[in-house]
């Protein structure tokens, strides 16, 4: 890895953890560089403008990439525990996916561009698995794949959402590791085949 490189990937880890705890109208320039132990200069030989190093970061550090691998192994295992690792590995990402979900909204088309694609590719990944749970018969012959990705998505995400995407204490006892098992086991009993 040469010197170039180096300098890129920590001005982009320190984008990412600035602007992901801060937002990105919180994160300036100047921090980013302070934090990646560069000059403000040295930042913007990297990147044009912060705009640039943002819309960077958040291809950087994308889970499509990991996802689309992770589906496919996860089609070997057993429906009950493919779920909980989804849900895991969702929750690892939690970061990056708090910038997209937090900055959306006043970002600029490039950066909206990278959102839309970044959920697009998750449905037909969420899909792809529940169409293949619904072959298999882990799901009742009568819940479409889409619907159930859908409900998946909207289950996991909206706990994020409450639970610390935005990073609000909400002074509850539960552990992350429960409520992984108790969404598992609700979308496990939810979606069944029925006997």
């Amino acid at each position: 890895m040469n010197r170039i490189d180096t300098t890129r990937e920590r001005i982009l880890k320190a984008a990412f953890e600035l602007i992901s705890s801060r937002g990105y109208l919180g994160a300036s320039t100047r921090e980013i560089a302070q934090q990646a132990h560069v000059a403000e200069v040295t930042l913007f030989r990297q990147f044009a403008n912060k705009e640039s190093l943002f819309t960077e970061v958040l291809r950087s550090f994308t889970s499509i990439a990991t996802l689309s691998e992770l589906m496919h192994q996860l089609k070997l295992r057993p429906f009950k525990e493919a779920l909980g690792t989804l849900i895991k590995h969702i929750e690892a990402n939690r970061n990056w996916i708090r910038i997209l979900s937090i900055e959306v909204n006043h970002a600029p088309d490039e950066m909206k561009n990278v959102y839309c694609d970044f959920l697009k590719q998750l449905f037909a990944a969420l899909t792809d698995f529940f169409t293949h749970a619904h072959e298999c018969g882990h799901i009742r012959p009568d819940l479409n794949p889409e619907h159930a990705a859908r409900a998946f998505h909207s289950m996991v995400f909206g706990f994020f959402h409450t639970e610390g995407l935005r990073r609000i204490k909400l002074d509850r006892d539960t552990e992350h590791a429960d409520m992984v098992d108790v969404f598992v086991d609700i979308f496990c009993q939810g979606t069944k085949t029925l006997d």
